[in-house]
């Protein structure tokens, strides 16, 4: 708020006319602003952890991960990054059976529909080595332009 009251200060005492100026614009906080689905490189993202070694089944998980992604969020495969660590010392529940953990980061597209989508995709793809549904936890992140860094600025700018 003291932002908004500043530039609303300024635009007074300095008398400054601006074409199309809406104070709702100006007093609506930034987490409440939503970017549209955004198809920028690196955006989205995929990181999966598990304990599983995936072997010749990393590659194909990673490529039918991409696919998915790219089919539930709309956003073109070329910029869609996806990296598993496998392999990794994770226990769940103190037991060390096959298990995984993921962060999937996107500019817009993340929502209940789409969350649940991608959710039954990439389990799809797990069961695959023996991961089962209740043994997998992804995290699904909106980041806004300006949390994302690429090529040396954020995508905000």
């Amino acid at each position: 708020m003291d932002r908004a009251f500043s530039v609303l200060t300024f635009l007074i005492a300095g008398g400054a006319v601006v074409s199309g100026f809406s104070l709702r614009n100006l007093f609506r906080s930034s987490s409440s602003k939503r970017d549209p689905i955004c198809t920028h490189p690196g955006d989205p993202s995929l990181i999966l952890t598990t304990n599983v070694v995936l072997g010749e089944g990393k590659k194909d998980f990673m490529l039918g991960a991409t696919q998915a992604i790219a089919d539930v969020l709309g956003k073109p495969k070329e910029f869609i990054a996806v990296a598993v660590n496998d392999g990794v010392s994770m226990m769940w529940n103190e037991n060390e059976s096959p298990c995984a953990l993921g962060t999937m980061t996107s500019i817009g597209g993340i929502n209940l529909e789409n969350n649940k989508a991608l959710q039954l995709k990439f389990e799809e793809l797990l069961a695959c080595h023996a991961i089962t549904g209740d043994r997998i936890y992804i995290t699904y992140v909106d980041v806004e332009r300006q949390n994302i860094g690429w090529n040396g600025k954020t995508f905000a700018g």
